[in-house]
């Protein structure tokens, strides 16, 4: 056994004069050593953000899946802009941590609706009556457990009375998701 942990903590074993906290230190610098990262340490690299450059339809009534065609990082291919676009797919299980957003443009008649799904079952959901006829961006936040290859979508729906466009760009109608742990 090493002298020190990676943090530099003495495994004090036998060198308590008292005996006593020998066992408990060494068990909390075993645990910081294995479960805490190290200051400086490489945040995990399992991270996605995606948006939408042009409008989307939302039919009367009915709902959309967003396709996100833009990336604004993606260093492990947590998502393709030409195979299902519509998803964010994480590449190793753990849970994740997710953030949307859907701008829609002016209409002061009805709801909209913003779902977010795992594997096509939503796991966070918001539901707004329209605001004055303003431009409207609606959001939803949330932490699910993935298994690798478990995949996130955005639904949207509304009821104006006629189809609503989404509005674009990736401060409105946007994307993203992280890994915060096993």
């Amino acid at each position: 056994m090493p002298a020190n942990t990676a943090r530099g903590f003495p495994y004090p074993l036998g060198t308590d004069p008292l005996s006593q906290g020998d066992d408990a230190i060494h068990n909390l610098a075993s645990y910081l050593d294995g479960n805490v990262p190290k200051y400086g340490d490489a945040i995990d690299p399992n991270v996605v953000k995606v948006y939408r450059s042009l409008a989307t339809s939302i039919p009367n009534g009915g709902s959309a899946t967003i396709t996100w065609d833009q990336e604004v990082w993606n260093p492990t291919g947590m998502h393709s802009t030409s195979t299902n676009p519509t998803r964010l797919t994480a590449p190793v299980a753990g849970k994740y941590r997710f953030d949307a957003q859907v701008g829609y443009t002016s209409n002061a008649t009805g709801y909209r609706s913003l779902a977010v799904t795992q594997n096509a079952n939503p796991v966070a959901r918001s539901t707004s009556q329209a605001a004055n006829g303003a431009t409207h961006v609606q959001a939803v936040s949330g932490e699910v457990q993935m298994a690798a290859g478990d995949y996130l979508e955005v639904v949207v729906g509304q009821n104006s009375g006629g189809a609503l466009n989404t509005t674009t760009g990736v401060d409105q109608t946007s994307m993203s998701m992280r890994r915060i742990g096993p």
